[in-house]
């Protein structure tokens, strides 16, 4: 479904040169932005860090390690990318993470698995569009 969404054309799932295409650009931006030095490792320390200490004032409670772990990755992203790190509780690091998780529940729903099995419903009439149109 999202190759078919994104004809083709996305970083993620590519293949042939375009892949090859796509993967040098990543690795050289990446590599511009901290990988593999460093700094990188010291931005994902200090978050699980953060991570640890809220595990431990949390001992006993259950908790959503899944969100957890969301937020730390989208905070580490965030710092590479913006040089700016959200608070947990943030307003716009929660609304960002609800939508993650909204396109993840849609990509990998029973609607896209059976887009993905039976590609003539491409063309047919679908009475919602909405997971289609992200």
């Amino acid at each position: 479904m999202v190759n078919h969404l994104t004809e083709d054309k996305g970083v993620v799932l590519t293949n042939g040169p375009m892949w090859k295409e796509h993967r040098r650009f990543a690795l050289t931006t990446l590599r511009n932005f901290g990988l593999g030095k460093r700094s990188m490792e010291e931005r994902i320390l200090g978050e699980i860090s953060y991570i640890v200490s809220h595990l431990e004032n949390n001992a006993g409670k259950a908790i959503d390690s899944q969100i957890l772990f969301h937020k730390a990755s989208f905070n580490i992203i965030c710092t590479v990318l913006f040089g700016t790190r959200f608070k947990h509780e943030d307003e716009f690091l929660q609304h960002n993470i609800r939508h993650i998780k909204e396109v993840t529940k849609i990509v990998n729903g029973p609607w896209a698995m059976i887009y993905e099995m039976l590609p003539l419903l491409r063309h047919l009439p679908r009475p919602s569009k909405r997971p289609f149109t992200m």
